[in-house]
């Protein structure tokens, strides 16, 4: 009997403790399924607006507002920034305002904004948020699941040293290291993000090169042949890689004119010390280049025979050479 007495002692201990500690943490439900969020306890959001529901990388968005304080203490708070997916790669928060730790005195109506630029393109839920010192921080969309509502569209925007991949799996963007987009795109992870390469792209990519190419432009003037119809070609791409590598194209200019040429498929020689090969592509015969001139070299090189998993490899400036 004792035992059973304390049994039932215990059970009743538990579901007090339940009802008063994990009830009021739970949102909760209206009777038709929609989540009604936390109810408030020491602050509540007011009047939140989103400045714009569809922008591209590289553009701002502002999140304004109004925090109402419900008691007459004086809070000592920080503002927050909320993104479904996360903020880490994707956002940059430009301004927040209120910044830093402040103080909400009782009873009192705070305003706020956020704006954050844009990195990577996607559909987002974004909102602010508000981190009581000493109480702890809001929860994102007061606790209940989050709809998107914000649509950024255009080209991923990297930090330095980073490109951009798109995951095979979703069709998200990531920003990478080279070295880690050549591992991804090799196991069928993931592909080069395509479309058009910002100059920060470029950027990122100069002199990182994860295949090990060695590339110059050769000048060897047509000087006649016995035959007819023979090519007139008198600059070649010489070329060969440390790795396997597939040159899918190449984007080589000097101050007056380029040569381009995305259709290839050519399967490197890899390079080696003891006896070196070298791949010889024929450049466009209208080029008006001249021996000694310097040419920019960018070239889209593939781990694999796919395009679709050709990397931007920026090789900078070459001189042209007989």
């Amino acid at each position: 009997m004792v035992i059973l007495k304390t049994a039932g002692l215990l059970l009743i201990v538990i579901a007090i403790l339940f009802s008063s500690i994990i009830l009021p943490s739970l949102p909760s439900v209206s009777a038709h399924g929609v989540c009604t969020g936390l109810p408030p306890r020491f602050i509540r959001p007011d009047s939140y607006m989103l400045s714009k529901e569809s922008i591209h990388t590289g553009e701002n968005v502002t999140i304004t507002g109004k925090w109402v304080s419900l008691t007459d203490k004086t809070l000592q708070a920080r503002m927050l920034f909320y993104s479904e997916p996360g903020q880490h790669g994707r956002w940059t928060i430009l301004s927040m305002n209120p910044s830093g730790d402040f103080v909400i005195p009782g009873n009192s109506i705070i305003q706020y904004n956020i704006t954050a630029k844009a990195l990577l393109p996607g559909k987002y839920h974004l909102e602010s948020g508000m981190d009581l010192i000493g109480i702890g921080a809001s929860l994102m969309n007061n606790g209940c699941p989050a709809s998107d509502n914000i649509q950024v569209d255009g080209n991923p925007l990297c930090a330095t040293n980073l490109v951009a991949v798109t995951k095979s799996e979703d069709g998200s963007s990531a920003c990478v290291k080279p070295d880690t987009a050549q591992k991804l795109i090799e196991r069928g992870w993931a592909k080069f993000t395509t479309g058009e390469i910002s100059q920060t792209s470029r950027t990122n990519m100069q002199n990182n090169d994860p295949f090990g190419i060695t590339a110059l432009v050769i000048y060897h003037p047509f000087l006649g042949c016995l035959s007819s119809g023979c090519p007139h070609n008198n600059f070649y791409l010489k070329i060969n890689s440390n790795t396997t590598a597939y040159l899918t194209g190449y984007n080589i200019c000097n101050k007056d004119s380029c040569a381009k040429n995305s259709t290839l498929s050519v399967l490197l020689p890899i390079n080696t010390i003891s006896n070196p090969d070298y791949a010889r592509i024929e450049l466009p015969e209208s080029l008006k280049w001249k021996d000694g001139d310097v040419v920019a070299m960018q070239l889209q090189v593939s781990p694999t025979a796919n395009n679709e998993t050709r990397l931007l490899v920026d090789l900078g400036n070459s001189t042209i050479v007989p």
